[in-house]
């Protein structure tokens, strides 16, 4: 379809079907890999 075409104009002619899903997307607990929100800890050699 064109950029500029209204979709919301075009006629509905029959509807074929629809579907509606309920899904508990949660992910579990998993291992932090890196934690970006850590303190860094500066070395006397890094400064």
């Amino acid at each position: 379809m064109h950029a500029l075409a209204l979709v919301a104009d075009l006629p509905v002619k029959r509807v074929v079907g629809a579907r509606h899903v309920i899904a508990n997307l949660t992910l579990d607990l998993g291992e932090v890999a890196y934690d970006y929100l850590a303190p860094v800890e500066v070395t006397a050699a890094a400064a």
